[in-house]
């Protein structure tokens, strides 16, 4: 015989009568024709159905298509981060404005997406001035954390009423050629020699490119792209 006394005993209860419901979603679709048309569509001071004009000024939307030009296009490549475009169009009072924010990146230029597009409605807007909106410009430079406002004073827009714009960055570009005689290298017995570039971007002088001219090159002239404040020379 042997003396147990770790013995425990445990009881619970479950109670099997309550119910529940498990919502299942429905979707349904339907047409207002039919009986509810004939019957509602075909009095003369009908306030449920009528007949519009989606040409009609409160019904109209417009797009206005933003596009990096092109000749800057390997510039985002060369020393630009992204350029970002906000989009505004004001319709007065008791109208809320409706804004945008673009980004245009190097990965978007690089698989063709250079344009893009903001739609606006014309809320009944009379006149010309439904084509009139406001934009401005951020450049993001590489290795600087400040970007380039356009226009420059904070607060202000540039205003447009094109349906197309074209995004041309606050630079100019200068495609320097440079031709050595590669003979006159085998001769002196030079193997390679490096011409630096120096520009003056964003208000500052700073150096840009190196380019390597080399003894055994198949072609004696190459060419380097150079970007420089508008109006400042390269140096």
């Amino acid at each position: 015989m042997k003396k147990r006394e770790d013995i425990r005993t445990n009881r619970f209860y479950l109670n099997l009568s309550k119910a529940t419901s498990i919502k299942v979603p429905i979707y349904t679709s339907g047409n207002l024709g039919g009986t509810f048309f004939t019957t509602l569509g075909s009095a003369p001071d009908n306030q449920y159905f009528r007949t519009v004009n989606l040409d009609d000024p409160v019904f109209q939307k417009r797009d206005v298509h933003f596009q990096v030009d092109g000749k800057f296009a390997e510039s985002f490549t060369d020393i630009l981060n992204f350029v970002t475009v906000s989009f505004r169009k004001n319709f007065g009072a008791g109208q809320n404005a409706v804004t945008k924010d673009l980004i245009f990146k190097r990965e978007d230029l690089e698989k063709g997406k250079d344009i893009q597009t903001v739609t606006y409605p014309r809320l009944g807007l009379e006149g010309a001035d439904w084509l009139n909106y406001e934009y401005r410009l951020s450049w993001s430079f590489k290795g600087n954390d400040k970007t380039v406002q356009v226009p420059k004073v904070p607060g202000q827009w540039l205003s447009g009423s094109s349906p197309a714009v074209s995004l041309i960055p606050p630079f100019d570009k200068r495609v320097v050629s440079i031709d050595a005689d590669r003979n006159y290298f085998k001769e002196a017995g030079i193997r390679s020699a490096t011409v630096r570039f120096f520009v003056i971007l964003n208000g500052k002088a700073q150096p840009q490119r190196n380019l390597v001219l080399r003894a055994d090159d198949a072609e004696s002239s190459s060419q380097v792209a150079l970007y420089h404040d508008i109006g400042e020379p390269a140096i």
